[in-house]
């Protein structure tokens, strides 16, 4: 990563931020909620989503360098003007909102910087867990949790062998992910929600993550993505075998497998 994009205190800002978000969520979590109201697309939108955003937008303004804001709950940048953006923010202040609403806890918020069409930063908070997984480009990849920092390394796999470990998504079950994975010899099918789908392959309890409805977004993965990059894994385009990039005409992904071997 160009190494003035973001300050080793601009980091430790947006930890600190990060957990902030988490502590909202955590107060909303521990209400009792009415139903979530619909965004335009049918996805839910709940008042921890609304708080989140908030204090991650207004918090990134204390940073030394300020870049555009893009996230899932405040899409004013036009389609056209986003694409000239060189560097900015991509950000969804709670990833798994139906997690959240079914109260299973797999639910996460994730900061990720975008640097000419490649994730290159990447911040995800899971509140419940306390846990913070965090990556800079060429840096490696790191979890906080009970005041202990530790490196993140994929355990690599061979595709043949047995019994591989795949994540499968709680809230979008799909018969084309069934299908691939079948494939596999003695696959184990692991459900999980939300971005800690890719965070669990990087602590090794999952090898891999495939998705291929394109129903995700920019903001789902990006984080995530450059996470388990720099913990040795990748996050590639099914057809075309390359990284996944952003910043796309549509901010919807392509089909994708998350794995915990590189490239």
């Amino acid at each position: 990563m160009d190494k003035d994009l973001l300050s080793s205190q601009d980091i430790a800002r947006i930890c600190q931020i990060i957990r902030s978000a988490g502590d909202a969520v955590v107060e909303e979590y521990s209400k009792d909620f009415s139903p979530a109201d619909l965004k335009e697309d049918r996805s839910p939108l709940t008042q921890a989503d609304l708080r989140s955003n908030s204090i991650i937008e207004e918090g990134m303004k204390s940073l030394s360098v300020q870049y555009p804001y893009v996230s899932e709950e405040n899409l004013e940048i036009p389609a056209k003007e986003r694409q000239n953006l060189e560097t900015y923010w991509l950000v969804d202040p709670l990833d798994g909102t139906r997690e959240f609403i079914n109260r299973n806890g797999e639910f996460a918020i994730c900061i990720a910087l975008v640097h000419k069409s490649k994730a290159v930063a990447g911040f995800v908070f899971a509140p419940t867990a306390q846990e913070l997984c965090l990556a800079i480009k060429n840096k490696g990849a790191f979890i906080e949790k009970g005041g202990l920092r530790t490196k993140l390394k994929t355990s690599p796999f061979d595709p043949g062998q047995e019994k591989l470990r795949f994540a499968v998504s709680r809230s979008h079950p799909s018969p084309d992910i069934n299908s691939y994975i079948e494939k596999f010899e003695n696959p184990i099918y692991k459900t999980k929600g939300s971005i800690l789908k890719m965070i669990e392959i990087t602590k090794g309890s999952i090898d891999i993550y495939p998705r291929f409805d394109q129903k995700t977004k920019e903001w789902d993965i990006a984080a995530g993505q450059i996470i388990l990059e720099e913990a040795g894994g990748s996050v590639i385009h099914s057809e075309t075998q390359e990284p996944i990039s952003y910043n796309k005409t549509t901010l919807n992904n392509p089909p994708f497998i998350a794995s915990a071997n590189p490239i």
